[in-house]
């Protein structure tokens, strides 16, 4: 059943279109500000920076855990 909430919290964070967008961008290596990454995602800088936040935030709480698919 954890699991399964851990997929769903995934889910969450990946689900909207935006941060889809600046997450594909950085999984090409390369390092992106977080105005490039609004750029990618047409967002504000604002938007990013709040999108950047809580996918931070779920890494750090994350951290402790490992990860494998």
């Amino acid at each position: 059943m954890v699991a399964a909430a851990n997929l769903v919290e995934v889910a969450a964070l990946v689900g909207d279109t935006a941060r889809a967008t600046m997450l594909n961008a950085l999984m090409g290596g390369q390092s992106l500000t977080a105005t490039e990454l609004a750029h990618c995602a047409n967002v504000s800088r604002a938007t990013a920076s709040g999108h950047l936040s809580k996918l931070v935030a779920k890494l750090a709480q994350s951290r402790s855990a490992p990860l494998r698919l």
